[in-house]
């Protein structure tokens, strides 16, 4: 399975899945690795994350809907 990925802009010089990204180029990250990345001052998002991470993902996210009711 394929793992989502959200476009980011670099804000320092990264390397990313063999990829070389100079400041301020845009890149797209996998989701599990975002939160690690904008903490340390890597990147900055250009797309809003997915409000549930993780389980969510596995499932489409659409099980959280249909266990309200």
């Amino acid at each position: 399975m394929a793992k989502k990925k959200i476009k980011a802009k670099a804000l320092v010089n990264l390397k990313y899945d063999k990829e070389i990204k100079k400041i301020g180029e845009e890149l797209k990250i996998r989701i599990d690795n975002v939160e690690s990345m904008v903490d340390r001052g890597l990147i900055v998002l250009l797309e809003d994350i997915p409000e549930k991470l993780g389980e969510d993902d596995e499932t489409g996210g659409e099980s959280n809907e249909k266990e309200g009711e």
